[in-house]
């Protein structure tokens, strides 16, 4: 199998989108879904600090591989890890460390890399809608205070690349924007760069991008949960301890995808139905839900660890107008 080359996000950078076009083209194979295991398990270790030497590195391909096609190994969590995990997000870098220099040594690969970046705005609002989509609530100023070392984490490029550059010297750079300004031109950009065939086909959309409506029931259904969850979980009269913890954990595993299947595949009238529920209206979602404030911190590390890292890697007129648009909101 011939080796093409691999992608690693960044995190909500239309990964997905990519990975299915690569998926149903006959040039490629694809290593995405046969990597999840071995990603996991990397997060995991990582975590408990759990040494890594006797891993067993699965990059199986989806579906089976076809001789002499281009593979890619592609996964958005080789680039960031441990959003709505407080206790872990410390983490982060050593986590990339480690998962760039196992991808870096694999004997299947060359030296070629593909990062996708976005304005770290836009960027924001959509990790703040992941993680209500992932069991989160409250509005994006509690996601980004509670979850602010996730976010300088995940958008120091400067250090994504650095570790990265230790092992692959042909690094391409493209941002989001330029998949929704000119999507032939990107792709031909990464053929020409890679020396790899060109992806012509094309698909609708495929994550389902949920209104502004849809994610505030979300995050209430999920306090809700979460406040039932902690009170059980706190509570000295609830002696059956074994109940109490299938109870718990096999709660907390599954009121994400039922919340979240249910604000994306609900009809209006049970949307509205259970905005009557929780007594909501429309009104309630007001500007607030949306409005942040940066830390310093965080601040700072954008300005010198994503646009300055990002200098020369990009078109200068996207990282031109990250700049402006974080200029405005600072002002």
């Amino acid at each position: 199998m011939n080796y093409a080359f691999t992608h690693i996000g960044m995190f909500k950078t239309a990964t997905t989108y990519m990975q299915n076009l690569w998926l149903n083209n006959d040039n490629y194979n694809l290593s995405w879904q046969g990597n999840i295991k071995f990603l996991k398990e990397v997060r995991n270790r990582v975590a408990i600090e759990k040494s890594l030497n006797d891993l067993a590195i699965e990059l199986n391909t989806d579906p089976q591989r076809v001789e002499g096609n281009n593979l890619i190994i592609s996964n958005e969590g080789f680039s960031g890890a441990y959003i709505n995990q407080l206790n872990n997000q410390s983490k982060g870098h050593k986590f990339i460390n480690e998962i760039s220099k196992i991808l870096g040594c694999l004997e299947v690969t060359n030296d070629k890399l593909l990062i996708v970046v976005r304005d770290p705005l836009s960027w924001i609002k959509s990790a703040f809608t992941q993680a209500i989509k992932q069991g989160w609530d409250g509005n994006t100023q509690k996601f980004v205070d509670e979850q602010k070392l996730f976010l300088f984490n995940s958008l120091d490029f400067r250090y994504i690349y650095q570790s990265y550059n230790r092992y692959f010297n042909n690094i391409l750079v493209l941002p989001f924007e330029l998949l929704k300004d000119d999507e032939d031109k990107l792709w031909q950009i990464i053929s020409d760069k890679f020396n790899v065939p060109l992806v012509n086909n094309r698909m609708q959309k495929l994550n389902v991008s949920l209104d502004d409506k849809r994610i505030f029931l979300l995050s209430k259904m999920n306090e809700m949960s979460n406040r039932t969850v902690n009170i059980l979980a706190d509570s000295n009269s609830y002696k059956n301890e074994r109940e109490k913890n299938n109870i718990i954990n096999g709660y907390n595993q599954s009121k994400m995808w039922v919340h979240r299947r249910f604000v994306e595949h609900a009809k209006e009238k049970e949307i509205n139905e259970l905005y009557q529920v929780f007594n909501l209206s429309k009104n309630d979602i007001s500007d607030d839900f949306y409005h942040f404030e940066l830390p310093k911190k965080l601040i700072d590390g954008i300005e010198n660890n994503y646009f300055n890292a990002l200098e020369g890697k990009i078109e200068d007129k996207y990282l031109k107008d990250y700049r402006k648009k974080f200029i405005k909101k600072l002002i």
